[in-house]
């Protein structure tokens, strides 16, 4: 049973009365999520993390982040959200069915558009990849497994400010096996990269992304 079927009008009377807001629920506090979420704290994008392991939660508490330890399908974890300020969900769990599982969960809650998730190790057994129309976090194959490889070969998450003399190409050219994750336009608008969405941010954006330390 969804959670939306749980918590009923409740939640439709949340969804009327609080604004869409930047800050974002990622589902998984391991490492690579939580270097994610220090550079997007560090920006002023208001993070959230939800995960079961303790050993997670702590580390990320000593980064300074705001946490949940819970199951993101359990209807504790669900009450302990804070609406008001997530307007966007990440799952980003070594898991991929708790991926899917939360995607489906909360689709009803944040609405299709703002509901992300990694893309599946194994998408011949993801059965609703082609009919959910999901949206695969960062570009294509950007799976839990390689984003991990990445980081154990000493690429890290970094912002880069673009301006007129290092703008978006310059930075392809420097970086060019750098996987782009997000950039924040001059509104302060949090925009995320997906399989099926890569736009370019201009100059005076700030851009979030995995890079290698040494350009190519």
């Amino acid at each position: 049973r969804s959670l939306y079927g749980m918590t009923g009008n409740w939640v439709a009377k949340i969804l009327k009365l609080q604004p869409k807001h930047d800050g974002l629920l990622i589902v998984g506090a391991h490492e690579w999520a939580r270097s994610v979420s220090r550079v997007l704290n560090q920006l002023g994008v208001p993070v959230t993390l939800v995960d079961t392991n303790k050993e997670n939660i702590i580390a990320a508490k000593d980064d300074g982040l705001n946490t949940i330890q819970g199951s993101i399908l359990s209807k504790k974890v669900l009450e302990e959200i804070e609406l008001g300020g997530m307007g966007k969900l990440l799952a980003m769990t070594p898991n991929d069915e708790v991926n899917l599982l939360a995607t489906m969960e909360y689709s009803a809650m944040f609405g299709r558009r703002r509901i992300f998730r990694l893309s599946p190790e194994d998408q011949r057994k993801d059965l609703v990849v082609q009919s959910q129309n999901d949206q695969f976090l960062f570009g294509k194959g950007m799976t839990y497994t390689y984003f991990t490889a990445r980081l154990i070969a000493g690429a890290a998450v970094k912002s880069f400010k673009l301006t007129e003399e290092f703008d978006y190409q310059n930075f392809i050219s420097a970086y060019p096996r750098a996987i782009p994750l997000f950039y924040i336009t001059k509104k302060g608008k949090l925009m995320i990269f997906t399989k099926d969405k890569q736009n370019t941010p201009g100059v005076d954006n700030i851009l979030v992304s995995l890079v290698t330390e040494k350009a190519a």
